[in-house]
């Protein structure tokens, strides 16, 4: 199978599963996978018992190499002990010594420079050369352009200068050493006086505040706690909102032949024994939602209630389309087919796609999988103010219990709203630091406070 097929990462699994199950039964052994790479986490309560371990291993990984007519790259393998000063047992074992293999303090995996001590240093000195280059490359374009825009290097920044350096803070950012938060420091600064094109001797808290670009510190937490959120872990962050954000989650215990949810996007009103239609209305902060069922021409339910004024008009949807969902289960089997009118595409699509993580829509395909068994629900993309009879009540109800129920049902407020919440928070920090920082005093006359720079619509500008 050629590299880069498209069955090929598929054919790779299944060849690699023995090798991994082989692989699993050793003691004292964690096996990292990402594609073709193999990371082998051996530990022992002695340098030989490792060392015995790292042998067993490579003779069941050459076995399964010459049963699959591979081969092992020697130049992209390598042993790296942890937390070793002596070397020389590892350097002159015959196991080691007769397959050529390297014996290194540093080896890269998936884009993080990994060290024998994991003090990150050695990381920060591969982002520091990486970010290098990148600036090198933009003073070339800056000379033939006349200067870049202050505009145009602060996206630079933000889409791949920052995350360049974020990449995988999760794992490395935990436990790194002084030196390398120095050094991180450092790669900022070099930035941010390309950016502003100050004087090198202008401190950190006077560029970062002229720039309005976050201290790293701050911009790594910032980015590791906006991952969190949308994986639904706890944050370093402390805010009582962050703890009512909505919890990704996914559908389980269903086979891939019943994850299947069947919406019909042709814009016409659908029409069944029992016709529902759900509508969401946010206006100014209020936001609401309303379910009316119709059956013979004739209204039979109505239902509506108010969400928490954080929550959007996408999630108000997504109620809407669960609380008709609800009423048919209520309804105990007494009509076989009911079709749901909805104006909101996004909302359908969230619900029809089998990968999504939003609580509401998991929810609601896992009702309308326990219900399509004995009955018959479709979903309907209609239109929005068509003048369609049923949608433009629900719309009316909606907005009514949005201004006149004081009772709030759904107070879960969206990952969105979590994440420029964060963004406060750290931005906040960053106010208290610089406005606490003896550096940077000419600086403060005009900027005094990092709040009062985000207010500004003075930028930087080039030569």
């Amino acid at each position: 199978m050629s590299q880069g097929s498209v069955a090929g990462q598929t054919f790779w699994n299944i060849t690699i599963s023995r090798l991994i199950e082989t692989l699993s039964k050793a003691p004292n052994l964690e096996i990292v996978t990402y594609a073709d790479d193999i990371l082998l986490i051996i530990h022992g309560p002695s340098h030989e018992a490792v060392i015995t371990s790292v042998e067993e291993s490579l003779n069941t990984i050459e076995e399964w190499c010459s049963k699959h007519k591979l081969e092992l790259s020697k130049d992209k393998t390598a042993i790296m002990p942890m937390f070793v000063r002596k070397r020389e047992t590892y350097n002159s074992h015959p196991g080691v010594n007769t397959r050529g293999i390297k014996v290194v303090t540093e080896m890269k995996y998936l884009g993080v420079m990994l060290d024998s001590r994991l003090d990150w240093y050695p990381h920060t000195l591969f982002l520091e050369n990486k970010i290098l280059h990148v600036l090198n490359n933009l003073a070339r374009c800056s000379k033939a352009k006349l200067g870049l825009l202050y505009a145009n290097l602060t996206i630079i920044y933000k889409h791949s200068i920052l995350p360049t350096i974020t990449h995988a803070a999760e794992a490395w950012h935990r436990s790194v050493t002084k030196r390398a938060i120095h050094k991180l420091q450092q790669i900022q600064k070099t930035y941010l006086i390309f950016l502003t094109k100050a004087y090198k001797s202008v401190s950190n808290d006077a560029l970062q505040a002229i720039a309005g670009i976050m201290p790293i510190d701050q911009a790594i937490s910032l980015y590791k706690d906006t991952r969190a959120i949308t994986r639904g872990q706890q944050t370093n962050a402390v805010s009582a909102q962050l703890k009512k954000i909505e919890t990704p989650t996914k559908l389980k215990g269903i086979t891939q032949t019943e994850n299947h949810i069947q919406v019909v996007l042709s814009r016409k009103e659908g029409l069944a024994e029992v016709t529902l239609y759900t509508d969401g209305s946010k206006t100014d902060k209020p936001i609401g939602v309303s379910m009316v069922a119709i059956k013979e021409s004739r209204e039979i339910h109505i239902e509506s209630m108010r969400l928490n004024n954080d929550c959007t008009a996408y999630q108000a949807e997504l109620c809407g389309i669960r609380m008709a969902i609800d009423w048919i289960q209520n309804q105990k089997k007494k009509v076989a087919t009911y079709a749901i009118n909805v104006d909101s595409k996004s909302a359908i699509l969230a619900i029809a796609n089998k990968h999504t993580t939003h609580p509401i829509a998991v929810d609601t395909r896992r009702k309308l999988i326990e219900l399509r068994n004995d009955i018959s629900v479709k979903i309907h993309w209609v239109k929005g103010h068509s003048v369609i009879q049923g949608n433009e009540k629900a719309d009316y109800m909606a907005k009514i219990v949005a201004s006149y129920n004081p009772n709030i049902t759904y107070d879960a407020i969206p990952i969105s709203r979590g994440k420029r919440i964060l963004e406060d928070y750290y931005t906040g920090i960053w106010n208290a630091t610089y406005t606490n920082s003896e550096k940077g005093l000419h600086t403060k006359v005009l900027i005094p406070s990092i709040f009062h720079r985000k207010t500004q619509t003075l930028w930087p500008k080039c030569p």
